[in-house]
């Protein structure tokens, strides 16, 4: 009940805090848009004030050649003499000054034209009056023409980049934040399923943990217990078997605490090694007897074919025998059939492969990745009815790293797995 309210509370606080990042994502999309609106509304203000004053000055210029008023006098000429009137040097310094001095940097096209044909009459490039349908801004030369035929037009095509370098400063600053908010606020999404994720790891951990922990020691209970009675104490055959059985179970929970203890090791970078030259057959062949009675229990077999010429490595002796060790044991406990367990060893090239392949549960597809991965299980059938750490795999793993070699894995569901080590041959 208490997960489940606290699972709540974070959906909740999770969907709030997500509604708020559109809501504000949403505010400033607005805002920019707000922006870029009243800059569009300034500029085209100050185009339309450029117009007037470029108007203003054509009109107000005098030539030098004649002390007439520049374009007064047009007012009375017929529609073809305009052309011969009009100095394209002066309307382009005009142009120019103007634009320049309202701050309006953008590459533009203009041209006087006549409006009923599109008759171009003079500009920068001819090429204007195939858009004319897209000159948003334009004035009437009245003065020029009686029956108000002219205008004067400008477009500039950068209009909308112009603007934009207007608030791009902004739109960073703001793009900028939102993604320092957004990958926050993914990261503490990411810790908290982490987080949950651990918490329930350590809970099965801990589950484990007291499994393997308790067997054992009620066995060793059990059987001190049993070393008490007066009838054991006088019969040597039986109390040397309780004997054996304190011991081996003091060994298995030895060997438990032994491999939590390693990994706390490895976690720290602190495992201890101790390299030397030594020989793979002996001390699988080692591990193999060593195996033997579980072995026996469970009607299994190893069969061994070691075709490796070259069978020496550089190696701790101790870490190699564990991880040996942690294959067979998984061979053995993910099996519902008598285990059959085969070792092959060859060379190739400068490595000795290591090949354990068992008739085991086998591992489906999809977690051939994970199993490797410290405190894995297979979450699936008939795994969940077998106790362990999760550690076995990361350990033996992480010590063929520490070696220089490599671990592979081929497996298929109720087919058994193939475990390959390669190592360089000393």
């Amino acid at each position: 009940m208490k997960n489940f309210i606290r699972n709540s509370r974070f959906l909740f606080y999770i969907i709030l805090a997500s509604l708020s990042m559109v809501f504000l994502i949403i505010m400033q999309i607005l805002w920019v848009n707000n922006a870029y609106n009243m800059k569009a509304e300034l500029l085209d203000h100050k185009i339309n004030v450029a117009l007037k004053s470029i108007v203003n000055q054509m009109i107000e210029q005098k030539y030098e050649s004649q002390q007439d008023v520049f374009f007064v006098h047009y007012c009375k000429l017929q529609e073809q003499d305009i052309v011969e009137h009009i100095d394209p040097l002066l309307l382009d310094s005009i142009v120019l000054y103007e634009l320049k001095s309202l701050d309006i940097n953008m590459d533009y096209e203009y041209a006087v034209f006549r409006q009923k044909d599109s008759l171009f009459v003079i500009g920068n490039n001819q090429k204007f009056m195939n858009n004319i349908g897209s000159c948003k801004y334009t004035i009437s030369l009245s003065c020029v023409s009686s029956d108000d035929s002219f205008y004067f037009g400008i477009i500039f095509k950068e209009k909308k980049m112009f603007l934009l370098k207007q608030i791009i400063v902004w739109l960073l600053l703001n793009l900028f934040f939102f993604s320092i908010i957004g990958l926050s606020y993914f990261k503490i999404v990411n810790y908290y399923i982490k987080l949950k994720k651990l918490y329930s790891i350590k809970a099965d951990f801990i589950n484990n943990l007291t499994h393997e922990f308790k067997t054992p020691i009620a066995t060793i209970s059990i059987a001190g217990e049993m070393l008490k009675k007066s009838e054991i104490i006088n019969d040597v055959q039986k109390r040397n078997r309780y004997h054996e059985i304190i011991q081996n179970e003091n060994k298995r929970l030895k060997a438990q605490v032994d491999q939590i203890l390693q990994i706390a090791l490895i976690e720290k970078g602190e495992l201890p090694l101790n390299f030397e030259i030594i020989d793979t057959h002996t001390l699988i062949k080692e591990c193999i007897s060593n195996f033997q009675l579980v072995l026996n229990e469970k009607n299994g077999k190893v069969i061994t074919e070691f075709n490796a010429q070259n069978h020496l490595v550089k190696a701790d002796k101790v870490h190699f025998v564990n991880i040996i060790t942690n294959l067979l044991d998984n061979a053995v406990k993910y099996t519902l059939n008598p285990p059959s367990i085969k070792i092959v060893t060859y060379n190739e090239n400068d490595l000795i492969v290591i090949k354990v392949i068992d008739n085991g549960l086998g591992i489906p597809k999809e977690y051939i990745n994970n199993v490797f991965k410290q405190f894995f299980r297979v979450p699936k059938g008939n795994v969940h009815d077998i106790k362990g750490f999760g550690l076995g795999l990361f350990y033996v793993k992480t010590v063929v790293d520490l070696f220089n070699g490599q671990i592979f894995i081929e497996s298929e569901v109720h087919k058994g797995s193939c475990f390959k080590i390669t190592l360089f041959s000393a």
